[in-house]
């Protein structure tokens, strides 16, 4: 996937876009290169994107598991043959190696175009189905080649004509062999060279024995060849040579076959990578329960039963419940909330399913209405300076704010995570309220959540807020983590509101903290203290 201008890095980070990716990997290195090809769309190219998310949509209601997954087991199996092709066609004669994998990948297409029908266009061609005709008989059990006699007559006749002069060698060499064995009082001698012990030669060695080295204990021996043993060895050894000439001569008439056919390959293998891409995206599809969104002309990400797929697989995995939340985002709005309420996980639902349906993909929501945007971008807490840890963390997030405006289009999408929470609270909603008149102006929509109040009011925006806490103990019942998260599940709605103004009679963090285990002393007396500051304000 190209992110390049669209999804910095620490935007992609803070989405956790490595996720993603994961689990839209293609299995075959074909796939993985169409895999890394992919743009996303832009503004005006809704059409596309729509047509490409429906396609996937509509194959992952026809294709079933079963078939999905022996679709990946084929398309893993696929052999990388470029470094073969790359060979043959410069005119390299092809090896054994680079022939058996031509035919394991014109297999592996076979299989695919098979489990493909009639869902969509095959990727065998008849150049594939040519290529595997010709190297076919040289198969060799599941994964072997050998260049079979039958390539080619004057090849058959030379390996003929080897094997005769082999034996008639052979015949020769144990025929002096078994002289030395019968001289040496030994049943038979097993190599060319051997071992003779000093203590056991009565008659001397035989003339048939060349002596390579000499111990105080032994002699190290070969065979002496005789003369007509030599003439023998010579003519098996021009045999052999003839044989290699064929093979060589065979070979290279493969190659120039194969090299004809080297287009179609290509193009085979190009489409093998796109079902190989097609077929991810629809197991990530079933998997997640995604659906085609959508898609429209205006700056919209809007949805219903939306999810944020990484925290929804791990708490799924750890038997818990996930709250889908709706979102309706046509503007730069504030979203406000307590600690732990899901204010980051609401920022990155939206954009992941932005990012999803960029990439012409389903999403994982009951429904949703995209808008097509320029960028992704992510400000504050998960997105950390380049800047290295020679500033503090206010001066880090505004070098990085810098950075971003610098880059930041017409018709971006921004999200903006607690920006300015370590500095003067004053300043801070300063700040952010100039931020958002400058990116409005841009056109950008998105989200800035923030525990700094009066934001929405003084930038004249929408402001949504998660519901928060309800009924939650004021102190911690265990001291077991996993039951407090539990609880404070329990406690939680994480639904997002559209609101008029803040609620600020909640004291979500209040109860919060009491819910971690601080003592009920300390929680009844701040709960003492906010409502006197509530009730003078009033």
């Amino acid at each position: 996937m190209k992110l390049t201008g669209f999804l910095d890095d620490a935007s992609a980070q803070a989405i956790d876009v490595a996720w993603f990716r994961n689990a839209l990997l293609p299995a075959s290195e074909y796939g993985r290169r169409a895999f890394e090809a992919m743009q996303p769309f832009g503004p005006g190219q809704q059409q596309a994107a729509a047509t490409s998310a429906r396609r996937i949509a509509d194959l992952a209601t026809q294709l079933d598991d079963e078939r999905i997954d022996a679709l990946r087991e084929c398309l893993a199996q696929t052999p990388e043959i470029s470094d073969s092709i790359a060979r043959i066609s410069v005119g390299r004669v092809p090896l054994d190696s680079d022939l058996l994998l031509l035919l394991r990948a014109c297999d592996a297409m076979s299989r695919v175009d098979i489990l493909v029908a009639p869902f969509c266009a095959p990727c065998g061609s008849d150049a594939t189905r040519a290529l595997s005709a010709l190297i076919e008989r040289g198969r060799s059990g599941r994964y072997g080649f050998y260049l079979d006699a039958t390539f080619d007559d004057r090849l058959r006749e030379a390996r003929i004509a080897y094997e005769a002069a082999a034996s008639a060698f052979e015949l020769a060499r144990s025929r002096i062999a078994s002289g030395v064995a019968q001289h040496l009082g030994r049943e038979r001698i097993e190599s060319d060279e051997f071992i003779v012990m000093r203590d056991t030669l009565t008659n001397g060695l035989p003339q048939s024995v060349h002596i390579i080295r000499e111990a105080p204990t032994y002699f190290l021996c070969e065979l002496e060849l005789d003369e007509a043993a030599i003439v023998l060895l010579a003519a098996r050894d021009a045999a052999l040579a003839t044989v290699a000439q064929e093979e060589t001569a065979v070979r290279d008439r493969i190659g120039a076959q194969i090299r004809a056919y080297l287009d179609g390959l290509d193009a085979a293998l190009t489409r093998l990578g796109e079902i190989d891409l097609l077929v991810a995206q629809v197991r990530f599809t079933r998997r997640f329960g995604c659906v085609a969104p959508d898609f429209c002309a205006e700056a919209n990400v809007a949805f219903v039963g939306g999810r944020y797929l990484p925290l929804h697989d791990e708490l799924r995995a750890q038997g818990r419940h996930y709250v889908k939340i709706d979102v309706d985002l046509d503007t730069l709005a504030v979203l406000t909330g307590p600690n732990m309420g899901g204010k980051s996980v609401c920022l990155r639902t939206c954009a992941s399913i932005a990012f999803l349906a960029a990439f012409g993909l389903p999403v994982p929501a009951d429904s949703a209405r995209i808008g097509l945007f320029t960028s992704i971008a992510w400000l504050g807490i998960g997105a950390e300076s380049a800047h290295g840890g020679l500033f503090s963390a206010f001066a880090g997030e505004v070098l990085r704010l810098r950075d971003l405006l610098s880059t930041m289009s017409e018709n971006g999408l921004i999200f903006i995570d607690e920006f300015a929470r370590t500095t003067n609270p004053a300043e801070g909603v300063a700040l952010l309220v100039a931020i958002i008149a400058s990116l409005r102006r841009r056109g950008c929509i998105g989200f800035v959540a923030t525990h700094l109040a009066g934001i929405a009011a003084a930038a004249d925006t929408a402001h949504f807020a998660v519901r928060g806490l309800r009924d939650v103990p004021k102190h911690a019942a265990s001291q077991d983590l996993a039951a407090v998260l539990s609880a404070l599940g329990d406690a939680m709605d994480y639904r997002i509101s559209r609101v008029a103004r803040a609620d600020a009679s909640h004291a979500d963090a209040i109860a919060l903290a009491g819910l971690l285990g601080i003592d009920a002393r300390i929680i009844n007396e701040a709960y003492a203290a906010f409502n006197a500051a509530h009730d003078e304000k009033a």
